[in-house]
């Protein structure tokens, strides 16, 4: 069912290895890009804190 839903190429295991390699390293360019927001929010916010 779930190779059927996403793409008839993914058939071939080599597709969905690197599918699943870029779906990780965006999600931890994501999460980094968040982190640093975030860090920097608080360090504009509270300048004591920092």
């Amino acid at each position: 069912m779930y190779k059927a839903v996403v793409a008839p190429f993914c058939e071939v295991p080599v597709y969905n290895f690197l599918a699943a390699v870029l779906a990780k390293a965006a999600v931890i360019l994501v999460e980094a890009l968040v982190i640093r927001l975030v860090q920097t929010w608080v360090e504009k916010a509270m300048p004591e804190a920092a």
